[in-house]
């Protein structure tokens, strides 16, 4: 009978060990994707952000002073979107986060059609970047 009672408390605790290793995988696997979707969230949120402060900044450069032939605007914007890189490409009108490769569209008033944009794919440094703007060449740069 004692044997009988051993056997049944090591079933119970083999079961308890798989229950217990079930709950805390599926708490696990819950806290992961949750983590994913807010840092996904946040991270399409700040690059519209960003994508409507370029905007401003790229109006703000070329409505600044109507009598200047060139104008330069420094904007600094932070480094990184939730712990990820980004670049910015204006003449394509877009930024993207390298980590989740997601981009968001800049908005420019249709500038575009107006001014030529010309930029490299400025991945975005700890430092300030510039807008030039060249009314007589109506051409608008980015530099990093």
């Amino acid at each position: 009978m004692d044997a009988m009672k051993s056997q049944v408390q090591v079933v119970q605790f083999v079961l308890f060990f798989i229950i217990g290793l079930s709950v805390f995988s599926s708490v696990y696997s819950f806290l992961v994707s949750h983590t994913n979707f807010v840092q996904d969230y946040m991270s399409t949120n700040y690059r519209e952000l960003v994508s409507e402060f370029l905007s401003t900044a790229t109006v703000e450069v070329v409505t600044s002073c109507k009598k200047c032939n060139v104008t330069s605007f420094k904007l600094s914007i932070p480094a990184k979107i939730v712990e990820s890189n980004y670049e910015i490409n204006l003449k394509n009108m877009y930024i993207m986060d390298l980590f989740y490769e997601k981009r968001t569209n800049i908005n420019l008033h249709n500038l575009n059609y107006t001014y030529l944009l010309e930029d490299k794919n400025i991945t975005v440094p700890s430092y300030p970047i510039t807008f030039y703007f060249n009314k007589t060449e109506n051409r608008i740069r980015i530099l990093g």
